[in-house]
């Protein structure tokens, strides 16, 4: 596992994280074909019955499609190493299609390094997602959009020239896709226009952009301001899509109500200068998480393009704590319906965009030892829940599994 555990040790060099992370360990060579095959999972596939629908082997996360869902696994020739020269990782992908419960190979990705999870794209049956390849902490690697093309089941990519980090973020917006890449000192927006397949560079901000939203009418930045090394600061840039600025609001304290208060002040600061993993704007409501323990779900009420952050009050929805996670739907920028669930739990919540309530739901396997780890949902309302169960005192692992059902099932388990 060196080459992928260097990534996130970059990660916590840039970020100067308060978080920490295991220690990278070396594997030796008697354990190495015993690592390459753990690193894939069987995973069941079931219905909202725990009927066993199918079985795949995967490694890594799950995109959700109207239809099925993209997951991906390490090829056999992978190869782990001490030395980090000697690492091959090549990453195969393939398509789940519910309507005829088989998988279809898409294509491979050689020299695999990280994958951007966390922002996924499914729009006209394409599937985009950002890649990065090489070795990430010796700043040998490139960064790609990738295209899947799921009428025809085949794999495409674009090289992303500027930024030198792997955690880029995306948005929709029409048939264009905006792209933000962190560099040493400028962060740049990349615009990829989806018909003509071109890239450009639309803008260069001095102070850090942490994550990028969009709606059908703005684009939303979250912007990092050091206004001194111990006051950090988050703004929302409001954009029309011709990314003419039009407000910005200052959401520092809804984010920091949530950070953890058993952390030192200079941790505490530290935690707002994370690098960001998810960042919603919908309808009002804006989710933020970042990759240690932040999370807050909160209202702007409203988001008022014609004042100030002053006239914008804050209203926080959840307590959302570390565990608290939003769905990932990579179908639609605003979702009248929106998912979240909380890890190591069995609680989902389901906010209503338009009637603007939030319920919570428990689901249960069967097995009531399985707690969610995971959940995705498309634009039909359908979920996959993963779950998984380790015994705390034992290590002891039960199978993972991954239910699909339609979300308006939760009423009857409930």
């Amino acid at each position: 596992m060196k080459k992928i555990r260097l990534g996130f040790l970059f990660f916590c060099v840039l970020t100067l994280a308060s978080c920490s992370f295991s220690p990278t360990t070396n594997p030796s060579s008697d354990e190495q074909q015993v690592l390459q095959n753990s690193m894939n999972e069987t995973i069941s596939v079931c219905d909202a019955e725990d009927k066993v629908i199918d079985k795949i082997e995967h490694y890594g996360s799950v995109t959700q499609t109207d239809d099925g869902f993209i997951y991906s696994k390490l090829s056999e020739c992978s190869k782990l190493s001490e030395n980090s020269e000697d690492t091959h990782l090549e990453m195969e992908y393939y398509r789940y299609d519910f309507s005829k419960n088989k998988s279809i190979k898409l294509g491979s990705i050689e020299d695999w390094a990280y994958t951007a999870f966390y922002d996924t794209i499914y729009s006209n049956n394409h599937i985009y997602m950002l890649v990065t390849t090489g070795d990430i902490f010796f700043d040998e690697s490139t960064n790609y959009l990738y295209d899947i093309d799921l009428s025809e089941n085949v794999m495409s990519f674009t090289v992303l020239e500027t930024g030198d980090s792997p955690y880029n973020f995306m948005t929709l917006i029409g048939n264009k896709i905006l792209i933000a890449t962190p560099g040493r000192e400028t962060c740049y927006i990349n615009e990829y226009d989806i018909q003509s397949k071109s890239l450009s560079t639309i803008g260069e901000y001095d102070d850090p952009i942490r994550h990028i939203s969009s709606d059908e009418q703005y684009v939303y930045l979250l912007r990092l301001k050091m206004e001194t090394e111990t006051n950090a600061r988050l703004y929302v840039d409001v954009y029309d899509w011709n990314m003419e600025l039009i407000t910005s609001i200052d959401v520092t304290a809804a984010i920091f109500e949530n950070v953890d208060k058993v952390l030192e002040p200079e941790d505490a600061n530290n935690e707002l200068r994370q690098l960001v993993s998810h960042f919603d704007v919908n309808n009002g409501y804006v989710y933020y998480q970042n990759f240690c323990v932040t999370r807050a779900l909160f209202e702007l009420q409203p988001v008022n393009t014609n004042g100030t952050d002053k006239e914008v009050a804050m209203k926080q929805v959840v307590k959302a704590s570390s565990k608290f996670s939003k769905a990932a739907n990579a179908t639609e920028n605003n979702s009248a319906l929106v998912s979240y669930y909380e890890t190591c739990d069995n609680s989902i919540f389901i906010l209503d965009t338009h009637s603007r309530e939030i319920k919570q739901y428990n689901f249960f396997a069967e097995n009531r030892d399985y707690y969610i780890t995971d959940m995705t949902q498309n634009s039909k309302g359908e979920v996959l829940i993963f779950l998984n169960y380790k015994d705390p005192q034992t290590g002891e692992k039960l199978p993972p599994k991954v239910y699909f059902f339609n979300i308006s099932d939760l009423e009857k388990q409930n």
